[in-house]
């Protein structure tokens, strides 16, 4: 059965660190659409490394925030549609819309993110792989 629209699936299932992880992934969707770092980063570990293609390796909760936001926040709807927990991994897949407030124009690309959770259900990385899918 499919989510209404901007409501977050709801987190599978599983071991409390595996329950509370896949809250936080899917809390970063809202955050990164409204372009909060500080609420990002309150999800993020200390000790965290965030990836992303084209760009460097962010250490720490405020850089991985910080990472994130850059490449993924606040230029579009963050629409996720699976999440699925391993032990202390999560994967969520969705799609993000994208909207260029000067002509106005859409598109979007699917996306699949890959975090570690810390055993406190804190992100300890991230990996984001997309796929336009105009």
């Amino acid at each position: 059965m499919s989510q209404p629209q901007g409501v977050p699936p709801s987190p599978p299932p599983g071991t409390s660190v595996s329950s509370i992880g896949a809250e936080h992934a899917l809390l970063t969707y809202l955050y990164l659409d409204r372009g909060d770092v500080d609420g990002y980063a309150s999800l993020v570990d200390g000790d965290a490394r965030f990836e992303h293609p084209g760009f460097p390796v962010a250490h720490g909760a405020e850089a991985a925030a910080a990472l994130a936001l850059r490449c993924c926040g606040s230029g579009g709807s963050h629409r996720p549609q699976r999440v699925i927990t391993a032990e202390r991994d999560v994967i969520v897949t969705g799609e993000l819309v994208l909207q260029d407030t000067e002509t106005e124009e859409r598109s979007s690309e699917e996306f699949a993110d890959l975090f570690a959770i810390t055993e406190h259900g804190l992100l300890a990385s991230w990996r984001r792989f997309r796929r336009r899918t105009d």
